[in-house]
């Protein structure tokens, strides 16, 4: 009898192991499918709104084919009046023909601000494109920064690690950035790897300051090659995003603005 007992009580032990091994299974996939569900929701609502965005607010953009050209004709309407309504931080819209980049930018009160945040205030990973707060809008300083994600859906800043590939830089060359009062050609000159604390790459600089020692030693670190000199007075913008395969990883993209004159 008392061997009986025991192997009941030892039936019913194992019944009480199992049931709490599959409680926490059932809560461990449950709380999988709510990350998933909750991050599937946060691409959709950003994607829609940043859409919805260029909708109302673009009424065309053409570039042409070839910047250089002196024929070359650029069309842009914007109404930024619209965009400001919508978000009063907005100050400008950046765009590269054919790829995914074609979204609002804006500067906030501090770089935390558009971090995690819509440009309706809505909370939401994906965050803003947004402007470095310690930068001008008029992108006067010798060097500007533009910071945003690296959304895995391939949204926001995702597109800038592709000019690891020299094949994308050679199709891509020319990013667009659109203000109220000037547009800019941003004229890639290098792209790489590297770490959010590196001070070499997010350097500031005092106004009018030389940037050609410092152009030279951004472009040999670059995974292109490319035939972009540096002229004096030129101004650099670097567009920052983040990198997963390490510790605080960052791909940068760093331009010369060029104003495209009108």
């Amino acid at each position: 009898m008392e061997e009986t007992a025991s192997k009941k009580k030892k039936v019913r032990a194992k019944r009480v192991v199992y049931a709490v091994i599959m409680i926490v299974l059932i809560s461990v996939f449950a709380f999988c499918a709510y990350k998933i569900i909750s991050i599937q929701i946060e691409y959709n609502e950003s994607k829609e709104i940043f859409e919805a965005v260029a909708d109302k607010v673009i009424n065309k953009i053409e570039v042409p084919p070839s910047p250089d050209d002196p024929d070359a004709e650029f069309s842009v309407d914007i109404d930024f009046d619209e965009l400001t309504a919508q978000c009063s931080d907005i100050f400008a819209w950046i765009y590269c023909e054919g790829t995914p980049l074609n979204y609002p930018v804006v500067k906030g009160k501090n770089n935390d601000q558009y971090l995690r945040r819509l440009i309706d205030g809505r909370y939401n990973n994906s965050g803003t494109l947004f402007l470095d707060s310690a930068n001008a809008k008029d992108l006067s300083d010798p060097h500007s920064f533009i910071y945003g994600h690296n959304m895995r859906n391939g949204t926001m800043f995702a597109c800038l690690l592709n000019y690891a590939e020299e094949g994308y830089y050679s199709e891509h060359p020319d990013i667009y950035l659109f203000t109220k009062d000037k547009n800019y050609r941003l004229e890639v000159f290098s792209a790489y790897k590297t770490t959010g604390s590196e001070a070499e790459t997010y350097k500031f600089f005092q106004k009018n300051a030389d940037l050609s020692s410092y152009f030279s030693r951004l472009k040999n670190r670059s995974d292109f090659s490319c035939d972009v000199e540096y002229s004096a007075g030129d101004r650099i913008l670097t567009l920052s995003t983040c990198e997963y395969s390490r510790t605080s990883g960052r791909y940068v993209v760093h331009c010369l603005i060029k104003p495209i004159e009108e």
